[in-house]
């Protein structure tokens, strides 16, 4: 009864261990409160490289998954409700928000950290972990200056796609070669 109102923590299935990739891990995985979908809620899981949405349709007959890479996801919004909370990303690529609905409230603020920790790079075993996985973008001009991407990078960090570290680390390797 008590999953009908504010959702639950759940096992990971077999198909969603089949498509993590390499070095990926499930950090939470729920299942939607069934006042939201009586029959089949979703379920949510959060890895270290994505989110991952699982709609089950016809009775769970058919399985529908989307993900979501943390560096898509421009803003990150939670709205806590007495019981369970709803949380909203700003895609940075798509018209329109994605809701992550009806969350267990006691884990919804630990979900929300991850995301964030997500978007912006701080999350072990990410994308964009390390520098060493950031492109450095690159102009076709032949005489592209270390000042240039210094300014590249400091844009990238103002905007939030690179987190602080990677962003100080980048700017000392780049200030680096102009000493050489």
């Amino acid at each position: 009864m008590k999953s009908l109102f504010i959702g639950k923590e759940i096992e990971i299935p077999k198909v969603i261990q089949d498509m993590l990739v390499e070095d990926e891990q499930v950090l939470h995985a729920v299942q939607q409160a069934r006042s939201k979908q009586l029959i089949t809620p979703d379920r949510i899981f959060i890895t270290n490289k994505r989110i991952i949405v699982n709609k089950l349709r016809m009775l769970g007959l058919r399985k529908n998954i989307e993900d979501y890479r943390f560096v898509d996801v421009a803003n990150t919004n939670i709205d806590h409700g007495i019981i369970r909370s709803d949380i909203r990303l700003k895609m940075r690529f798509q018209e329109n928000d994605v809701f992550l609905e009806a969350i267990p409230k006691k884990v919804s603020r630990e979900i929300f950290k991850t995301i964030q920790q997500g978007v912006a790079g701080r999350l072990e075993g990410s994308e964009f972990e390390t520098p060493a996985n950031v492109i450095y973008p690159r102009t076709k001009k032949a005489k592209e200056s270390n000042e240039d991407h210094l300014s590249i990078i400091q844009k990238r960090y103002a905007k939030g796609e690179i987190s602080k570290r990677i962003y100080q680390e980048m700017k000392k390797e780049l200030t680096k070669d102009t000493k050489k």
